[in-house]
């Protein structure tokens, strides 16, 4: 009878050792899983990034003026009508950014940023033409010496 308990014991203790042992390696597989999944999604918020970059040299986005108001500002600006500008609508905007350049040299103010969907006021075969009221919460709107104009997805 004791030899039976022995056998017992002993395959209790290397069932637990097995149970624990695939359980440590299940713990390690998750965690080096995650840091790949990790990885790649830094690598296509990459490339989407890159993408949307390619977007604004090609659309090429400019400001051409604001006017204050009632403690906003309206931009207006244009951008190149292109085959792709039907496809960039449904996922991409025109991002706005307020800054004040003080002085030379010294990094500008961010004072706000804002958005304008893709979906133009007015269009001919070349441009399409945007008007944006930027609403300034925080900062004085008189402050606003620049505008910086990119393509950015939703």
């Amino acid at each position: 009878m004791t030899r039976l308990n022995e056998t017992v014991t002993g395959f209790l203790w290397g069932l637990g050792f097995a149970i624990s042992s695939v359980l440590v390696y299940t713990a390690f597989l998750m965690y080096a899983n995650a840091g790949i999944v990790y990885k790649n999604q830094m690598v296509i918020e990459g490339l989407y990034k890159e993408d949307f970059a390619s977007y604004t040299k090609l659309l090429e986005p400019e400001v051409l003026n604001y006017e204050i108001s009632d403690g906003a500002i309206w931009i207006n600006s244009r951008a190149k009508e292109s085959s792709s500008h039907s496809y960039l609508k449904e996922r991409a905007f025109l991002r706005f950014t307020l800054l004040n350049e003080s002085t030379e040299g010294v990094k500008p103010n961010l004072i706000s940023v804002c958005s304008q969907e893709l979906v133009a006021e007015h269009s001919d075969e070349e441009w399409s033409y945007y008007q944006t009221k930027c609403s300034i919460e925080l900062n004085n709107p008189k402050d606003v010496n620049r505008i910086k104009v990119t393509i950015a997805g939703k």
